[in-house]
């Protein structure tokens, strides 16, 4: 483990804090964009379209650094002057017909915070225990886990027996010991799903190739303890072909989906329209554009807890090429909220002097508090031969930044940096 902050995670770090501190200083140097993402054609006055307001410092966006309060849209007249009777704030509003033309967003500098509107807490961390690979029937290191609401968990393990590309899920109580398994044939990889619970079934979102090829299907299907599911098991519920290999998340909190590319472009939709059979993309954006890159970093895992979208990265054994991170970002403003370097930033307990390979990032919600989960796939050095891998489990609280206080300037000026 690296005593020092790397180099480029300082140069990270300094580019969006400079950015945020000019942006304080002066106000002029912030940029508002205005996005349209449903257009702003109307086909009758019933119709409402969504307005994103980004702000910008140079080529950094800094919306995540201000308060919701800081984004300013203002109606104006035919005569030029500002409609008193219109007030919204907000990254994200939503227009009417009535509207067209007349709407301009303005950043206030004066609500721009210290901290961005989520983060990690280092001083809460909990080692919730370790578990080896092979228990009961679920073979193979783990590659992905989702926390239940009873307090079980679910895994997913490659399984590629002669290349078949299977998933096993195993269920596992509150410490970890494997209660049953299952056998998704062809699900592929398994280092992302998506847990969706209701009416006393535990449903999984995941992928399907239906004849093992790269040919891929969005699929839902419950948890059937001790069963061999084959693509074609009119218990899968094929929900639609994808244009290529997706990682899949569902959101419990939105009932939002999640659909992450090979190339990093990910798709934001609403559970509904899946299962409507509309692949109707609310947002997109590329996680390359964050930093990772797929030629140094091994891609881990993501999920997706709107408007936040996290994803984690790092081999077997950590180095500069391919350091052990977790990334978030705000999917509808798409500023960054953080960029984590997990061996330096954090001190996850007994988890010193190995082999450790991240796996899981995964945010679940115990009495409306927000945690990460993270699992690293761990071995002890310097030992030959080498033992058997083992599992370790972490939880991290997740602060969300409060409200800005209102700020009472009596009537806020306009600079020139107006997004119409």
């Amino acid at each position: 483990v690296q005593a020092a902050t790397p180099a480029w995670m300082e140069q990270y770090q300094n580019a969006l804090s400079k950015a945020v501190d000019e942006a304080k200083k002066d106000a002029s140097s912030i940029k508002p964009v205005a996005l349209t993402p449903d257009g702003n054609n109307f086909t009758d006055t019933t119709q409402t379209k969504r307005l994103i307001l980004q702000a910008w410092e140079g080529s950094t966006n800094i919306s995540s650094y201000i308060d919701s309060k800081g984004f300013i849209w203002r109606r104006y007249n035919t005569d030029g002057t500002v409609d008193s009777s219109y007030k919204q704030t907000g990254y994200l509003i939503n227009a009417g017909s009535n509207a067209v033309g007349t709407l301009h967003g303005t950043i206030e500098s004066d609500y721009i915070q210290d901290e961005p509107e989520i983060k990690l807490d280092p001083t809460g961390i909990s080692y919730l225990g370790v578990y080896g690979p092979d228990d009961n029937g679920a073979h193979s290191a783990t590659q992905y886990m989702a926390r239940l609401s009873n307090g079980q968990y679910l895994t997913s393990r490659a399984r590629d027996d002669g290349g078949s590309g299977d998933t096993m899920f195993a269920l596992q109580d509150s410490k970890f010991a494997v209660q049953s398994v299952m056998l998704q044939i062809h699900g592929r990889h398994g280092g992302t799903f998506g847990i969706q619970e209701g009416n006393s079934t535990v449903y999984i979102w995941n992928i399907v190739s239906l004849k093992n090829d790269h040919n891929y299907i969005l699929v839902r299907f419950p948890y059937l303890a001790g069963v061999t599911l084959q693509p074609t098991d009119k218990r899968v519920q094929q929900i639609m072909p994808l244009k290529g290999y997706g990682r899949i998340n569902y959101d419990r909190q939105h009932d939002m989906v999640s659909i992450g590319y090979s190339d990093g472009s990910t798709d934001i939709l609403k559970a509904s329209d899946l299962l409507a059979g509309n692949y109707n993309v609310l947002y997109n954006f590329n996680i390359t554009d964050y930093g990772i890159d797929f030629n140094k970093n091994t891609y881990q895992s993501e999920c997706l807890d709107f408007p936040y979208f996290y994803f984690a990265a790092g081999g077997g054994q950590e180095t500069n090429e391919d350091p052990h991170k977790v990334w978030a970002l705000n999917v509808v403003h798409k500023g960054a909220e953080f960029e984590v370097y997990l061996d330096n930033d954090l001190d996850f307990p007994n988890l010193t002097d190995e082999n450790r390979e991240v796996e899981t990032c995964n945010v679940f919600y115990q009495n409306g508090q927000p945690y990460m989960l993270f699992t690293f796939n761990t071995n002890a050095l310097l030992i030959n031969p080498a033992p058997m891998e083992r599992e370790k489990v972490y939880t991290v609280p997740m602060i969300k930044r409060s409200a800005a206080s209102v700020i009472d300037k009596g009537t806020i000026s306009e600079n020139d940096n107006t997004a119409d």
